[in-house]
């Protein structure tokens, strides 16, 4: 029950939506976006309150000029069809979802993810990335965005836990970083929690072929 409550902490962290945010409002909406977000709540920074994750996330794109969507098990599987097809044809901008989109979706026209939340099991993540990685015609590269936690530096925590947290967000950091065209920058994003939780060689080794 432990893990379970502090994964959906992890998901659902606070500052990931100031940090979206950030990354949205100097830009425009952009069609075939998909945003992916866990299944807790989230503080609301203008009056304190909390909404689910997906519903402050589509909040925050409406107040941004996104046509948005939610795409959950709350809607039928009916409803989901329409809103893929709304989606694929560019009615809507975003599929704002939880875990609807896993499996079973083939939009290979989709070009940017932004992942709020993520599952420690790689299947998930692979999965995810999958859904942006298809081929389609003028299509040559996608974006992902992927938001990890760590422990603020004033909070008082055992080490060796706050590390091994680092750790599990930074398996999946290294499988994208890998593989992608901006290796150089991803690297610079994290480089600075490397060196603070010494594990800059462990990083480095993950990018290194067989």
């Amino acid at each position: 029950m432990l893990l379970f409550k502090r994964a959906r902490l992890i998901g659902a962290a606070k500052n990931k939506l100031p940090a979206l945010k950030a990354l949205l409002t100097p830009e425009q909406p952009s069609p075939l976006t998909l945003f992916y977000c866990g299944d807790g709540s989230v503080e609301m920074p203008e009056d304190g309150t909390f909404l689910r994750q997906v519903e402050a996330v589509s909040v925050l794109l409406g107040e941004l000029g996104w046509r948005s969507s939610r795409f959950t098990s709350s809607e039928s599987k009916n409803r989901r069809r329409e809103l893929l097809e709304d989606f694929k044809i560019t009615n809507i901008d975003a599929l704002v979802a939880i875990r609807c989109l896993d499996e079973g979706i083939n939009i290979p026209s989709c070009h940017t993810a932004y992942l709020m939340a993520s599952s420690r099991n790689p299947r998930q993540f692979i999965q995810r990335r999958g859904r942006i990685l298809r081929r389609s015609p003028g299509k040559d590269k996608a974006t992902i965005y992927d938001f990890i936690v760590t422990l603020p530096e004033s909070a008082v925590a055992d080490y060796s836990h706050e590390r091994k947290l680092f750790s599990g967000e930074l398996n999946r950091v290294s499988e994208f970083a890998g593989l992608c065209l901006n290796y150089a920058q991803a690297y610079r994003q994290v480089e600075s929690l490397l060196h603070r939780y010494g594990l800059v060689h462990e990083f480095r080794e993950k990018q290194s072929p067989e």
